[in-house]
Formats: C-alpha cells, sequence, structure tokens
C-alpha cells in the first residue's frame, strides 16, 4: 500500500476541489490587495518548487533553511518540500547574523531561501556559511541579484507536474529550533509522520474541517506557524496568513472571512480583547466558535474576557512544546463544570501518554510532583547533533521539556513549575544563558542572572538582575544598549535591577529560583 503523505494529501484535494481558495495572504503594509491561491493553484506552485529544487541538484534528505516573515512562499515550502523529501528548516527572523550563522551552520542545510529584506543580512554572513551551496541563495522579492536565483524565476521555469520521489512516514521533515537551557538553540527534528500526526491531532480537537476558515498571526519559523499551516491544508479548509499580527487587522479578517477556528498565543488574545470596547464592537465575530491556545500563560482573566469578547466561542488550551507537540488539552467545558483552577492543563490529548515521572522517566505516584513525560506520535527523532540533550530529555519513546508537574485523583494535570529556566515571552522560548552570557561581557558586570517576570502583555519578559564590580557605576540603559545587537531584540532584557549580591548556595552556585520567585510572589504564579 503506498504511504499517505503530505503531498497526497494537497494533490487529493486539488482532484475534489480545485477551485475552492487555499490560501490568503494579508499585508496592508505592502498592498491593499490580498493574495488568494486556489487549491489547484497552491498545488501547482508547491510542485513547481519542488521541481525546481530537485533540478538544481538538491536530493531527497537535503537540509534546506527558510528566512522570511509570514507569507504565502512560506505555506508553499511546508506544502512543497514534502513533495521532495526535503528537510525545512525555519530560521526566526529576528534573529541577528550571528544567530542566522549558528541554525544554519548546525542544520548543515545546502540551501537558504530567503526574503530580499534579508539580502544584507545574508550577503554580511555568508562567508561564514559551511555547507550552502554556491548557487543556494533564493531570493523572494524583485532583486535577482549575481550569484542568486529569483524564487518567482525558479518556479516559472518548473514543471508542475507531481515529483516521483516516495517519501515514507519515517523520513526527516522538518528541523525546527527551539531555545533551551544552553546557550544555544536546540534543533528539533521530527519526521513526515510526526507532521501529519500533529496536524491530525489538531483537527480532532478543534474540529477543523473543509468549511473551516482559519487565521495564522503567529510567525511561521515559530512551532504555531507550523501545525496551523499543515493543519488548516490537511482539513481541505481556507488559512489566511497574516504578515504580522496587528490586533485590529486581525478583527477585520476574522470579520471579513468569517473566521470560525484559530488557534493563538495567548499574549496575542489578551492583546484583542483588551481593545476598547467601542473598537471590537464594530467588527462582527459572532462567527467564531473553537478556540485554541498554547504557547504563554493563558491567565484567568485572558480566559474570561475571551469568552465576552467572541459570545460563540470555546476555548481549548492544550499543554504543548516543540519537541513533542500536543500533550494534554483542557476544554472550555471541564473547566466550567469541575471549576479547574488556570494552573491545570487537562487530561491526554489524542494518542498522548502522559506521565509524572524522575528525571530517568520513571513514574511516580499519583499526586507526587515531578517531570511531566509525553509519548505521542508527534515527538522527534532527537535533538539534531546533541546527543547529550537526546539522552536526557529521550527515554524510551517519551520525552520531557523539564516542566514540574503533578496529576490529581480525577487524572488531571496541572503545571507546577519549570525544572529548568526557559523564560516564555509571548509564545517564544528565550534561553536565559544566553542572555546572561553576553551580560558577562560587560566590562562592569561582576555577576548577573536573567530571569522571566510577569508582564499583562507577553506573559513574561526578560529581566536582568546585575552585580557590577566594585566601584563601577552603570545604568540600565546602558546594560541594555550593551546587548542591543548581539541577540534578538525580544531577547533584550526589559528592565534591569541592580544589587549589592545575589543568594546561592553553599557551594557557590546562584539561587535563580529564589530571585525568579521574589519578582512572582504578588502575582498568581506561572501558568503553562
Amino acid at each position: 500500500m503506498e504511504n499517505i503523505t503530505l503531498k497526497h494529501i494537497l494533490s487529493g484535494h486539488v482532484q475534489h476541489f480545485p477551485d475552492k481558495t487555499a490560501i490568503i495572504f494579508s499585508d496592508p503594509k505592502l498592498s491593499a490587495t490580498e493574495r488568494k491561491l486556489t487549491y489547484r493553484e497552491f498545488n501547482s506552485r508547491c510542485c513547481r518548487l519542488a521541481n525546481g529544487l530537485l533540478n538544481m541538484g538538491f536530493r531527497k534528505g537535503d537540509h534546506i533553511a527558510m528566512l522570511s516573515m509570514n507569507s504565502s512562499q512560506y505555506a508553499e515550502l511546508y506544502w512543497g518540500f514534502p513533495k521532495a523529501g526535503l528537510v525545512m528548516v525555519p530560521i526566526n527572523f529576528r534573529f541577528v547574523a550571528d544567530e542566522v550563522a549558528y541554525i544554519v551552520n548546525h542544520s548543515d542545510a545546502k540551501a537558504i531561501i530567503f526574503e530580499e529584506q534579508y539580502l544584507d543580512l545574508i550577503n554580511s554572513t555568508r562567508s561564514q556559511f559551511d555547507k550552502v551551496r554556491s548557487d543556494g541563495y533564493i531570493i523572494i522579492g524583485d532583486k535577482a541579484p549575481q550569484g542568486m536565483i529569483n524564487y518567482e524565476k525558479l518556479l516559472a521555469k518548473s514543471a508542475d507536474t507531481e515529483p516521483q520521489i516516495e517519501v515514507e512516514e519515517m523520513d526527516p521533515s522538518i528541523l525546527i529550533y527551539t531555545s533551551g537551557t544552553t546557550a544555544r538553540p536546540k534543533g528539533v527534528l521530527k519526521t513526515e509522520g510526526a507532521v501529519l500526526w500533529l496536524a491530525l491531532q489538531f483537527l480532532y480537537h478543534c474540529g477543523w474541517s473543509r468549511d473551516t476558515a482559519t487565521i495564522l498571526a503567529t510567525p511561521h519559523y515559530h512551532l504555531g506557524g507550523t501545525f496551523p499551516t499543515h493543519a488548516a491544508i490537511y482539513a481541505g479548509g481556507t488559512l489566511i496568513i497574516q504578515r504580522e499580527f496587528d490586533s485590529l487587522n486581525w478583527l477585520e479578517l476574522v470579520a471579513k472571512y468569517r473566521v470560525s477556528r484559530f488557534w493563538i498565543v495567548p499574549t496575542m488574545l489578551n492583546l484583542i480583547v483588551n481593545l476598547p470596547e467601542a473598537v471590537r464592537s464594530k467588527y462582527d465575530v459572532s462567527c467564531v466558535g473553537d478556540i485554541m491556545t498554547s504557547g504563554a500563560p493563558l491567565h484567568a482573566e485572558t480566559w474570561d474576557r475571551a469568552l465576552k469578547a467572541f459570545p460563540n466561542s470555546k476555548i481549548h488550551n492544550l499543554y504543548a512544546s516543540t519537541e513533542h507537540g500536543g500533550a494534554t488539552i483542557l476544554y472550555q467545558r471541564e473547566k466550567d463544570e469541575h471549576n479547574l483552577p488556570s494552573e491545570c492543563i487537562g487530561l491526554p490529548a489524542l494518542g498522548a501518554n502522559v506521565k509524572i515521572g524522575n528525571n530517568q522517566g520513571n513514574e511516580l505516584p499519583r499526586g507526587e510532583t515531578g517531570e511531566i513525560w509525553v509519548k505521542v506520535p508527534s515527538n522527534p527523532i532527537e535533538y539534531y547533533k546533541n546527543p547529550e540533550a537526546t539522552e536526557e530529555g529521550f527515554k524510551d519513546g517519551w520525552v520531557s521539556v523539564g516542566d514540574l508537574g503533578r496529576q490529581d485523583e480525577n487524572g488531571y494535570y496541572y503545571i507546577v513549575d519549570r525544572k529548568k529556566d526557559m523564560i516564555i515571552s509571548g509564545g517564544e522560548n528565550i534561553s536565559p544563558r544566553e542572555i546572561e552570557e553576553v551580560i558577562y561581557r560587560h566590562p562592569k558586570v561582576l555577576e548577573a542572572v536573567v530571569v522571566g517576570v510577569a508582564d499583562a502583555k507577553w506573559g513574561e519578559v526578560v529581566k536582568a538582575v546585575v552585580v557590577l564590580r566594585s566601584g563601577e557605576k552603570a545604568s540600565q540603559d546602558e546594560i541594555i544598549s550593551f546587548c542591543r545587537g548581539k541577540i534578538a531584540g525580544y531577547k533584550i532584557p526589559k528592565s534591569v535591577d541592580f544589587v549589592d549580591h545575589l543568594p546561592k548556595t553553599p557551594t557557590g552556585k546562584i539561587l535563580k529560583r529564589n530571585i525568579r520567585e521574589s519578582y512572582w510572589a504578588a502575582h498568581e504564579g506561572r501558568v503553562y
């Protein structure tokens, strides 16, 4: 029996409803006209992309990076690469040159597709790329500098027939990077089957179908951009892609295209529901039904405001990670019926096995606190080229990302804390150590620790706590300015506190948890 993969699903949709709208791309800053692609047009472009890359000599299993803001072309890569068995490597478009070079090199990317606005960054960095071929620079935009290939011209000269490449369930499909507790991001390598399962899981819990119009506002490089793009097309629905999130434009698109279901980061949802009532009332959002959230704390106030702003909606809060995808889910009905607190993350999601265990994955008695371990078909193969992290976080098919939790007597799971010190700001995972290493380079700094602190807009924001060298003086602005250009903007501390000393263990280890807890004492706690 032939494998049923992403390429078969898309080509099947073309047979059944070729003229149905698959993609709507909206960017009011670039054009007043929204770009629309039918399933026939979208599939044709995906085939042309795959054939164009194969004609260039790229082969099944090759890694190709993408550096872009949200775009219809991004969706073409997500559905075009599987037609050729190529492995997608999304890059955070906020990264500075050093960060981009690290991802490109660590991923062993042989080519990079990028938007025109990043041309200067690529030109300043390409000498550092280890494996990108000399002809492996494909640019999206009007320019076609010498030695680079224009994306549209590549598609125009390529056939739109289905590539004769057999892709199987266990073939690598995407290498997506997530910040860890180490200074550099970790590459999470997922198979074609893992991607398919995550889409299926999402459809099951959100009720997406061929009649569903959904909207994507989160960055395409993020897991939260990946699985809605796969799920919407998998279902045969219509995906509205917002170039970058803007709460007012988001409302306009939801009302205009009668969006019925969507996934969103709680930070974005909070911005939408906190728009003035006089503004929100201009838009008919009675079409909205199921809302899925994950990726940041969903505070009780935001949950309540969302139910009032979208009167026909139901909220489903998913506990997920880049590594395992969906693990548990808390439905609106369960929250209402059982009066569950905001730190409850619900029951296991479709296909997911969840347990509370020790650091070796051995299950603990119900009620005890331990690591949350997940076994689900969307689990990754490994942390790419990182055997130490793989050995630590992968145990006999189970995956742990270091979150601490417990299970109550009724089987519901709860987040207690994070074992490690990850900061989640607006759905973005931020490694404190990476920022600390930058601050430690400042000549006036003796010690520094970075923690996440509560923020009404972003859930958490970055704070640095600094001890200066004897006799030195520095300002908050000085430390913040020092970080600019060395790390992405969203990682830069929003505030800096100066202290005489940091709390430590007898062995000299900084008690980061004590520092963090001192800032969260007046808040409801970190909920994920």
